[in-house]
This record gives structure tokens, sequence and C-alpha cells, in this order.
């Protein structure tokens, strides 16, 4: 099911001293499982470009910069992962930031691009499950790694990260790694494709 978690779950209740108490990842399941209990689904997803300033109140994300740049699939740590479309690994790195960060990260080249997009992020992943390196060539439906807990994926909730890539924005990260993207940044013009990470959706389906 499609959830809004800032409209759902950032309430003027869960905002302490400016600070949104969704940020400990176990609050944020907790919700989470109930609503998936009260729709009857395994796993819910958030959208593109949804705007988290309060969902995400008193982190690092300045107000301006918190809209989400790629779709968030909420399901329990474990939960293994595929691409939908043949690609190459292109990097896997490992963010040991437990901040915020992104965990295990896995960036796809599409063997074919879409549109504007070229390559793709996994993130969040539990860095031992990771099973690819780069180079490798990786055929629809083929487990590349499983999702991670909170302790090893940037200590965020259970959930897998998917984040487009232009070419633009794949020579950022190829040259200045994870540093030089975030997954969160200002509303694009006219609530338009973000010109570095345009919508994924088209990626998780074949």
């Amino acid at each position: 099911m499609y959830i809004n978690m800032d409209e759902v779950f950032a309430q003027p209740k869960v905002i302490r001293d400016g600070k949104s108490l969704l940020l400990d990842a176990g609050v944020t399941q907790r919700h989470l499982h109930a609503e998936h209990r009260k729709a009857s689904a395994d796993y819910s997803f958030g959208g593109y470009l949804e705007d988290r300033r309060n969902l995400w109140a008193g982190s690092y994300l300045e107000s301006d910069k918190a809209v989400h740049l790629g779709i968030d699939i909420n399901a329990p740590a474990g939960t293994a992962v595929a691409p939908a479309h043949p690609v190459h690994v292109a990097k896997v790195i490992h963010d040991p930031d437990n901040d915020g960060g992104w965990g295990s990260v896995i960036v796809f080249k599409l063997d074919e691009p879409m549109g504007e997009i070229s390559h793709f992020i996994y993130a969040h992943l539990g860095k031992d499950s990771v099973s690819v390196r780069e180079g490798d060539k990786v055929s629809p439906g083929t487990i590349v790694a499983r999702l991670g807990q909170p302790h090893e994926n940037g200590g965020w909730y259970e959930h897998l990260h998917v984040q487009a890539l232009t070419p633009k924005g794949w020579e950022m990260v190829r040259t200045g790694g994870l540093a030089a993207i975030d997954g969160y940044d200002s509303m694009p013009t006219g609530g338009k494709e973000h010109p570095v990470s345009p919508d994924p959706m088209m990626l998780l389906f074949k």
C-alpha cells in the first residue's frame, strides 16, 4: 500500500522541542506495522518528492531540503531485494554513519537507459548480505542483498531506499561518492522531476 508518512504520522503530538519522535527507528516501525495491520498489507511504500520536514524534524535535514528523492519500500530487515531489469553493478559502498547515513549501498547501471535514468541506487542494505561486486552482471530477479537493521542502515527504520540517477548524478557519485548527493533536496521548480534524481517508479516493475 502507499503511505505518505509525513501526512499520516507527523502530527504535532509526535514533535517534542522541535524533534520528531519518529527519528527513533523503533517508534517508526511500530507506527508502520500498525498501519500495515489496519490495511492487511505486508509492505508499504512512500512516494517520490514527498516533503518530510515534519517527519524528520530535528534531523540533519534542513527544512527547505527535506523533499525525498527516492521511493522507500517499507519491509522488514532481512527481506531479499533484486533488480527488475538487466543491470551491471557500478559501485558498492558501505557507509557506516548511523546518524542518517546510507548503510550499505549498491549502485546499478541499467543495460538500457530508461528515459533520463542511467543508474539507480538500492540503499539501507545489510552489509554482510551484499552478494555482488563492482562489474557483476545481474539478471532481473537475482537476489543481490537483504534489508539491513537500523544499526547497519544509517540508523533509519527498516526499508529499502530506491533512487534514480541521471548520467550527471552518476558522475557525481563516481567522482565524489555518496557525499556528493543526498536522498533529500529542495523541491524542484514547479514540483517536476529532480534534475539529478528522476522518479524511480518505473525501475520497480518489469
